[in-house]
């Protein structure tokens, strides 16, 4: 089953309002001022191959973490003081999965890495 199927009209609308309000912010304009920007995107169906999926899995749970610790700080909810050492440890899980070579060559540390970034 696609995933697009569970995108509601009212969910991408509000993910629009977000970006464009979040690219007013970045171009340091008023909201409701023009902005001008091209973009170039389309979809090609392809099967991400091994070692890449578990680099953009990294990168993901890194990028996830960095910006949940940032917005807990902004809006003063604890509880991500431990930001830095959950990236070393999505990292060292890494290490052990991307030296295996294969999938099925460390199915432990696969399960173990699929598991700490869920």
């Amino acid at each position: 089953m696609d995933n697009i199927a569970f995108l509601s009209p009212e969910l991408l609308s509000g993910v629009n309002r977000l970006v464009v309000s979040a690219g007013h912010a970045a171009a340091k304009r008023k909201p409701g001022t023009a902005l001008e920007a091209r973009c170039d995107s389309f979809v090609v169906e392809t099967n991400v191959h091994f070692p890449t999926d578990v680099n953009l899995l990294l990168d993901a749970t890194r990028c996830v973490t960095r910006e949940a610790h940032a917005a807990c700080a902004k809006y003063g909810i604890g509880g991500w003081r431990q930001h830095k050492h959950l990236t070393e440890k999505a990292r060292k899980l890494f290490g052990a999965v991307s030296t295996a070579r294969r999938w099925k060559a460390r199915p432990d540390a696969v399960s173990s890495y699929l598991e700490f970034c869920g």
